[in-house]
């Protein structure tokens, strides 16, 4: 091959890789003018929905049993006109609750474009506190839900230590978190070996104390073993007479003796 032919050669090869970059510089302009447009009409999408779109002019309640639809939207503080996406979950459910006490959760369930629905979670009285004179109704999970100048009936008695803070609407705070917990698990040990609570003291938690059936009042001591020490409890209840009445000491249970005794005698007086 002469030398012209391969200096025309290189020039033809140059002049095709150069015609090669200048496309891709093309290509590139192209989808950066493309990106930069999606991203401003994303931005002008978001601000159109928060100020011009989406405006609430409808709002209805579900589930609900204890309060009106209007007590529930008058508590939300949501208007008509109100932006449906700049609404947050979280500060309405809170704002429901705690004016609204026995609800217990609510969910916002959107529908484009306007509309709005309130999905309520009702609660229940479970259980009573007892506090400076007034007694406090709430549920089992202790959120707070109603005073009483005297006790209420068939509802689980809760004895805590001094060292609680009760706001109606809002969730019991212990200063002692073994307290909540004691409660929390004696629950659920009443569910799973078949007694009925009717009190429960946990106003000394290396002692804590229960009232079941409307017939015994028992005697846990520590929280060391309290699952084997309910189950042995269930045990016992299986064998005990149907008239029988009295305390049961499971303080003295331990692993290596299990045992317990019971006391036959009134109850009544003895809380």
């Amino acid at each position: 091959m002469s030398e012209k032919n391969i200096r025309e050669r290189e020039r033809s090869e140059a002049a095709k890789k150069a015609a090669l970059r200048k496309k891709k510089r093309r290509r590139r302009r192209r989808i950066t003018a493309l990106l930069v447009f999606l991203f401003i009409s994303a931005i002008v999408l978001y601000i159109l929905s928060l100020t011009v779109l989406f405006k609430i002019d409808g709002i209805t309640v579900e589930n609900n049993a204890l309060y009106s639809e209007g007590e529930i939207i008058s508590a939300s503080e949501i208007k008509p006109g109100d932006n449906l996406f700049a609404l947050s979950a979280s500060k309405t459910q809170n704002k429901i609750t705690k004016t609204l006490p026995f609800v217990e959760e609510v969910k916002l369930k959107r529908q484009l474009p306007s509309k709005l629905t309130l999905i309520i979670t009702e609660t229940k009285e479970e259980v009573c506190y007892y506090k400076d004179g007034v007694y406090y109704a709430g549920d089992k999970k202790g959120k707070i839900l109603k005073e009483y100048a005297e006790k209420p009936e068939n509802l689980v008695v809760i004895k805590t230590s001094a060292d609680i803070e009760i706001t109606i609407g809002e969730y019991i705070k212990f200063t002692n978190s073994e307290e909540k917990e004691l409660i929390n698990k004696h629950f659920q040990l009443c569910e799973s070996y078949g007694y009925i609570l009717n009190m429960i003291d946990v106003s000394d938690v290396y002692n804590s104390r229960i009232r079941i059936d409307d017939r015994f009042l028992v005697e846990f001591g520590s929280y060391s073993n309290i699952e084997p020490k309910a189950a042995h409890l269930g045990a016992m209840l299986k064998q005990m007479e149907a008239k029988k009445t009295g305390v049961i000491d499971l303080k003295v249970w331990t692993p290596e003796k299990a045992e317990a005794f019971f006391s036959e005698r009134s109850i009544e007086g003895l809380e």
